[in-house]
């Protein structure tokens, strides 16, 4: 009966307390996870100690996944074969340093690293043409949007407050910013952002706590 009830699930959400007042088990691994093969979404958030994925290998339908707030996660290793993967929400992993195991998964269109403060690269997204919506808020040890190059599919990409970046050169083929605006808040290392210049959309740019080498970003 049981594992009749794991195959026939396509959603499951798992959501520990915040802030505990008593003791409870936390999730370290995804070993109970096994089974439920026809899994669609999944979400796990404040699993604080968190930190094997393995139990997720090969869930083949998998198309929405979130983990938020699971602060002990250094990596996605377990996530390599989710070839039906669309959308991925790594939010409040602090501990986070790469998305390494995502370049199989190229069917992503929504990537969400907000506050992965440990993130050093993005080689995980190269060639993930599908790509629509990143979100790099917070990413403060990000010195470079190498992996993003080449993606002219992005319409929105907040990338304020990454204190590590210093170009945004990898953005010069982005077709059209469909939010109309980027935000630069507190990249207080950019020396310039040439690589907005040809991206048509943009009308608003928001360079707030910066001092640019050169602001000559607009056409002749």
């Amino acid at each position: 009966m049981a594992e009749q009830l794991k195959r026939e699930i396509t959603g499951l959400s798992v959501k520990l307390p915040e802030n505990p007042d008593e003791s409870y088990i936390d999730l370290q691994d995804t070993s109970l996870l096994g089974g439920f093969d026809n899994l669609e979404y999944l979400e796990l958030i404040n699993c604080k100690s968190l930190m094997d994925l393995n139990g997720l290998s090969g869930l083949k339908r998998l198309k929405c996944l979130r983990f938020g707030d699971c602060g002990q996660l250094k990596g996605l290793e377990g996530l390599e074969d989710l070839p039906a993967l669309e959308r991925i929400d790594l939010s409040g992993c602090t501990s986070l340093e790469n998305v390494d195991e995502l370049a199989g998964s190229k069917r992503i269109w929504d990537v969400r690293l907000y506050g992965c403060g440990s993130l050093i690269n993005l080689d995980g997204l190269k060639g993930l043409r599908y790509l629509k919506w990143i979100n790099l808020s917070g990413c403060g040890s990000l010195n470079n949007l190498d992996g993003l190059k080449g993606l002219q599919n992005i319409q929105r990409i907040p990338i304020d407050h990454c204190e590590s970046l210093e170009n945004v050169d990898t953005l010069v083929g982005i077709r059209e910013i469909g939010d109309k605006e980027i935000d630069l808040t507190g990249c207080i290392r950019l020396k310039d952002v040439k690589g907005l210049k040809s991206i048509k959309g943009l009308t608003e740019l928001i360079i707030n706590d910066i001092q640019f080498e050169n602001l000559d970003i607009f056409p002749d």
